[in-house]
């Protein structure tokens, strides 16, 4: 077992695109592309150059939703799955080809096209990111994850408000402590990615996804540090120099938040806490994760 948790021995499988994965940031100006990125378990992620900003919603906690302002371009992102045909050719779904013209003496793409179906074509050169680490547990969590159940609490000033119990596969909600009101959870999670580039990205049933950012802060302890994407919100790409601790993090004071991974047998969890106030009220609360390995 391997992040400090309890459980059996981990028995995760080697994810199948793992030798071509990778973040490609695009060097070529005006080309109106700011990355393509192939993940470890097949998912390809072309982030456009914004041009302008919208309001969105912005996700609470890491699996998680809560109405705040944030900017993205509209129909800033494309993702899908994608397949390897050859050496210097992948299939886009959804989008088109990506054909490798000129490697890296590492063998990372140097220069690439991009062939959207509707036609066309998009020569650039790019430059693959370092990854975060290439260590075991990184190679836990680097792949394609399905979510099982998510606990949650929320406490007012000391006093449990709610509890209840989510399972994805029926989309249904067991409330335990409801003082608060009933709630509906409108955009189930199907699915998440984490890449070694410091990527993830979360897939909902309503067919919208979202990419942030992650990193180790404590990756022996199995502390993750998560924050939102400089391209699609505004934020800076990587940690700040001066790292809070776990509560200032969460304190709503901070971009980027914390959470607790653990892995056992093919699955990870995750504990994450937050506290906040308004009007002299103190809020604070917990989320707990169990995901499978869809790899």
């Amino acid at each position: 077992n391997e992040g400090g948790g309890e459980g059996a021995p981990v028995n995760l499988p080697t994810p199948a695109f793992v030798g071509v994965s990778a973040l490609y940031e695009v060097q070529t100006e005006n080309s109106g592309i700011q990355s393509v990125e192939l993940t470890e378990g097949g998912q390809y992620i072309i982030t456009k150059a914004p041009s302008s900003t919208y309001q969105v919603i912005r996700k609470k906690g890491l699996l998680r939703s809560t109405p705040t302002m944030r900017v993205v371009e509209d129909d800033n992102l494309i993702s899908g799955t994608y397949t390897k045909v050859s050496n210097v050719e992948y299939d886009l779904e959804g989008y088109g080809k990506l054909k490798v013209n000129v490697f890296e003496d590492d063998g990372k793409f140097a220069t690439i096209t991009l062939l959207p179906i509707d036609g066309g074509s998009i020569a650039v050169d790019v430059m693959a990111k370092t990854p975060v680490s290439n260590s075991n547990m990184t190679a836990n969590l680097c792949r394609t994850w399905i979510p099982e159940s998510l606990e949650e609490k929320e406490w007012e000033n000391g006093v449990l408000v709610w509890h209840a119990v989510y399972d994805y596969a029926t989309k249904q909600v067991s409330v335990k402590v409801g003082i608060d009101g009933d709630r509906i959870e409108e955009d189930w999670l199907e699915k998440v990615i984490f890449s070694k580039a410091g990527t993830y990205i979360c897939f909902y049933d309503d067919d919208t996804f979202e990419k942030n950012c992650w990193g180790w802060e404590d990756e022996t302890a199995g502390l993750l540090s998560y924050w939102y994407d400089d391209v699609v919100s505004g934020m800076p790409d990587s940690a700040p120099e001066v790292v809070p601790t776990p509560m200032e993090k969460n304190s709503g004071e901070e971009d980027f938040d914390v959470v607790y991974l653990s892995f056992y047998d093919n699955k990870m969890e995750g504990v994450e806490h937050w506290k906040d106030s308004w009007d002299d009220v103190v809020y604070e609360g917990s989320y707990a994760y169990v995901l499978r390995s869809a790899n």
